[in-house]
């Protein structure tokens, strides 16, 4: 068993896994990594046969010290990771070493990531996941985000370290995040407490997405929406990108750690495909709605599964790349030397 040390947390840095399923009629939220590809990418990279628990930063990452060797990969939005100071590619296995210290200069686009690790952090598992739910206080380390000082024990697969070192995910499949999304929804199921004129407007305005953001909700900002009935209905059932409009008439995206039900009508609802886009909004990136049939939403679902299905077949090996600390003259140097041939 391997250990890490948070030397820094970073801005919100949490455990998080698969989703808790079957528990929303409880009103238990699902949680869970919000980019779904990007984490099972990383897991796959390190030679995760399943989905374990890794670490979802967002915004600024964390800096942490490794006890000792360790296969790790970092996937999602582009952050600059260094281990030593000097910067590491993103999607893609790489082997560290005790002592190594893991940071992140700040993202470049995409506001999440994920660091997986080979054989998964040791952690709580509650209701069928390893993913932290904050608002309830459960799952992951002891239910809240990582703080400095945090030792997390890692299940260190040794055979991964070497099978797997500098897998990658093929560039053709990396995702290129922009600030600037245009996000496709089905219609309703309350869009009858909105004019067509108000409708019209909602995929024709851009939004921005507000400082109020986080695993729970999007607040957007934007021209408010007008409701022809009530700004209130009977509590139903929400869903993971369901789009409500409450009183202000500025809509909110709920996300994994969002309400079960609610009682603002909900305008629309984002196709699960596009979901993992969504995760990667920051604070002052644009959003544009684009309508499709359910017809059409069921078919993006398909393929999009199918993708996830495939991502073994995504992954390839590269060249060796080492890292070593070298002393000359008595002052140290951060050196990588990369393997290209026998």
């Amino acid at each position: 068993m391997g250990k890490i040390k948070i030397l820094s947390p970073g801005l919100y840095t949490t455990i998080q896994a698969s989703k808790r399923k079957g528990l929303r009629e409880f009103g238990i939220s699902t949680s869970g990594a919000t980019d779904k590809f990007a984490y099972k990418v990383s897991n796959a990279l390190v030679g995760n046969e399943e989905e374990l628990a890794s670490l979802e930063i967002t915004i600024s990452g964390p800096e942490i010290r490794f006890d000792g060797s360790e296969l790790i990969s970092i996937c999602g939005g582009a952050f600059s990771p260094c281990i030593n100071n000097i910067e590491i590619p993103q999607w893609t296995a790489i082997k560290v070493n005790k002592n190594d210290i893991l940071s992140f200069k700040g993202t470049k686009s995409g506001a999440r990531a994920y660091i997986s690790f080979a054989g998964g952090i040791e952690a709580e598992e509650v209701l069928g996941s390893y993913s932290t739910n904050i608002k309830a206080r459960f799952g992951g380390f002891f239910g809240r985000s990582l703080k400095g000082s945090d030792e997390l024990n890692i299940l260190t697969k040794k055979n991964n370290l070497d099978e797997f070192n500098n897998s990658a995910l093929l560039q053709e499949y990396i995702p290129q995040y922009s600030s600037k999304l245009e996000v496709r929804v089905i219609l309703g199921p309350q869009d009858d407490y909105f004019s067509q004129e108000e409708v019209d407007r909602f995929f024709s305005e851009s939004y921005r997405i507000s400082p109020m953001w986080d695993r729970m909700g999007i607040r957007l900002e934007g021209r408010a929406l007008t409701h022809n009935k009530s700004a209130n209905i009977i509590s139903d059932g929400n869903n993971i990108g369901s789009i409500q409009v409450p009183g202000d008439g500025h809509p909110i995206i709920l996300m994994n750690d969002g309400g079960t039900t609610g009682g603002y009508p909900k305008i629309a609802t984002i196709t699960y495909a596009d979901l993992d886009k969504v995760a990667q909004l920051k604070m002052n990136d644009e959003v544009k709605f684009k309508k499709i049939s359910l017809e059409e939403g069921h078919e993006c679902y398909r393929e999009y599964v199918k993708n996830l299905n495939s991502i073994d077949k995504m992954i390839t090996k590269k060249n060796s790349v080492f890292y070593y600390k070298v002393k000359v003259n008595s002052k140290e140097y951060e050196v990588s030397v990369e393997k290209i041939g026998c």
